[in-house]
């Protein structure tokens, strides 16, 4: 049986990255293991219980802060069904961040928003960790952001992938965090369509997805 999936990003009046077309990439990757139960950008009158019917949630949101009036009321919504076991993952775009709950959660909060250097060629490797998101997951390569992350050290989390920038340093770009019952995962590449073509990348979401949703 397929798990259920609730989609969400921005359509309308997206700031940097629209799902349109990300949103066929991201169908194609995970159609054969989920439903789509959900796929709207507006989610704001959504109640925590009504989470409880999703095995996981992938928000490509670039203006949370914009989504709802009621941004506070959402946090807790979701905190609260993954705390109780549902399955979250917030793909490149970490502007879920700019809440403090949100932030401990996801295990980190962006430092600085988006500016024309960050956009880069970045080589993607697999972390050193025995980790079943990591299965069959290659080095890749991509022309992708490259975030200032503030790393939440109040989270205990397993780094998935990890790139090398200027002067040799090692920085995480993806991560896994275990949230009361439930499973969260944040991965920052995924900048446009490009990158959800890659078929290393497409492998790692495809595992990270299952695994949110309890599945691996």
């Amino acid at each position: 049986m397929k798990k259920k999936l609730f989609l969400s990003g921005d359509y309308t009046y997206p700031l940097y990255h629209p799902l349109k077309n990300v949103d066929e990439e991201i169908f194609a990757i995970l159609g054969d293991d989920f439903e789509f139960a959900l796929n709207t950008e507006h989610f704001e009158s959504l109640e925590d219980y009504e989470y409880g019917r999703f095995d996981t949630v992938l928000l490509y949101n670039d203006h949370w802060i914009d989504k709802s009036p009621t941004v506070h009321q959402q946090v807790q919504a979701l905190i609260h069904y993954v705390a109780c076991g549902g399955g979250l993952l917030v793909v490149h775009n970490l502007d879920a961040g700019v809440d403090y709950e949100m932030a401990q959660m996801l295990g980190g909060a962006m430092k600085k928003t988006l500016a024309p250097q960050n956009h880069r060629h970045i080589d993607y490797y697999p972390a050193k960790a025995e980790h079943p998101v990591l299965e069959g997951v290659e080095p890749f390569s991509l022309e992708d952001d490259l975030f200032d992350i503030h790393h939440d050290r109040l989270t205990d989390k397993t780094v998935l992938l990890n790139a090398v920038i200027e002067d040799g340093i090692e920085v995480p770009m993806a991560w896994a965090v275990e949230f009361g019952l439930g499973r969260v995962i944040y991965t920052a590449p995924g900048h446009d369509v490009s990158a959800f073509r890659d078929p290393s990348y497409r492998r790692f979401l495809r595992n990270a997805a299952l695994w949110t949703a309890g599945g691996l």
